[in-house]
């Protein structure tokens, strides 16, 4: 399934969701994601479009997934996916909360994936300066190897007590998930400095062996990471195809600019996506500077390479 996240054009509407739901026709996709802060007003028009498939001929009928912290009514839900690491209980709970609201526009819209932000660690932020590093041309250099160590082993010293808290949350939203009939699907963050990183991603699925949470691969997030040095690409989706639930779709010009129209950047999507189970949805968010057209040719060349 190739769908379209609302990533890409939810800013440029406000009055009626099935607007977003044409221009994903337009462009070829064949189903929309919901992503995160979308104006609760759209929502109405995205349940006329589901409702509609069950009777009437609708152009549109199929969602693949919902982002937590879906609707932006609460002025916390652009911050929300911080809160799951706040050292304040409320905070916390306000973000399992609006997650929950998420996974209640999953069931309704079908019983599709609810996909997981959880947010970044308190470490500083160390990836901007291994970019700047790499701009620079020091890949191979001995700062960069130091630098790049000092990130990693600042996220192995607070793993214990960021997972406890991701534990938590886990724990409330996995049986409602289970009971709303909806799988939560955990994904791979852009920066090391967010939660889970790799070994922590593996950590939590090995723990929760629940049909109710898998794994989400963004092919842009983890190139950025392995452009960075710090993970094999392929060599992560293969580990990760087990519980892999579905992907989001973008390229990243070299070094660290993501959300890019595929094929115009280093992901090799040749190698990569051959791995992908034909079944699994695979949602191209793109950043809303992108023109129409540039990825309509794209998907295009994509149907070509790899079919719908």
């Amino acid at each position: 399934m190739l769908s379209l996240s609302t990533y890409w054009n939810s800013h440029r509407h406000d009055e009626d969701g099935m607007h977003m739901v044409y221009e994903a026709i337009l462009l070829g996709f064949d189903a929309l994601e919901l992503g995160p802060c979308i104006d609760p007003a759209l929502l109405p028009g995205f349940q006329k479009a589901y409702t509609g498939s069950k009777g009437s001929a609708k152009p549109f009928t199929r969602f693949s997934s919902v982002r937590n912290f879906v609707l932006a009514a609460d002025p916390e839900a652009n911050q929300a996916s911080c809160h799951f690491m706040s050292s304040d209980d409320s905070q916390r709970q306000r973000a399992i909360e609006l997650s929950q609201r998420s996974i209640d526009i999953a069931a309704e819209l079908g019983g599709i994936p609810m996909v997981l932000t959880l947010g970044r660690t308190s470490i500083s932020d160390h990836s901007i300066s291994l970019v700047a590093l790499l701009q620079q041309g020091e890949l191979y250099s001995k700062t960069y190897a130091q630098q790049k160590l000092a990130l990693v082993q600042a996220r192995e010293a607070i793993q214990t007590s960021t997972i406890g808290l991701v534990k938590k949350a886990l724990d409330q939203l996995i049986p409602y998930a289970e009971k709303m009939g909806v799988r939560l699907a955990l994904e791979s963050p852009d920066c090391y400095e967010y939660l889970p990183n790799e070994q922590e991603m593996a950590l939590l699925l090995d723990e929760y062996d629940s049909p109710h949470l898998g794994y989400w691969h963004d092919f842009g997030h983890i190139q950025l990471k392995a452009n960075l040095g710090l993970l094999d690409h392929r060599q992560q989706l293969e580990q990760m195809l087990p519980r892999l639930i579905g992907c989001n779709v973008h390229d990243v010009e070299w070094p660290a600019e993501d959300h890019c129209i595929p094929f115009q950047g280093s992901v090799d999507f040749d190698q990569l996506i051959p791995l992908v189970p034909k079944n699994i949805p695979l949602v191209w968010k793109i950043n809303p500077r992108r023109k129409s057209d540039d990825i309509k040719q794209a998907l295009v060349t994509w149907k070509e390479k790899y079919g719908d």
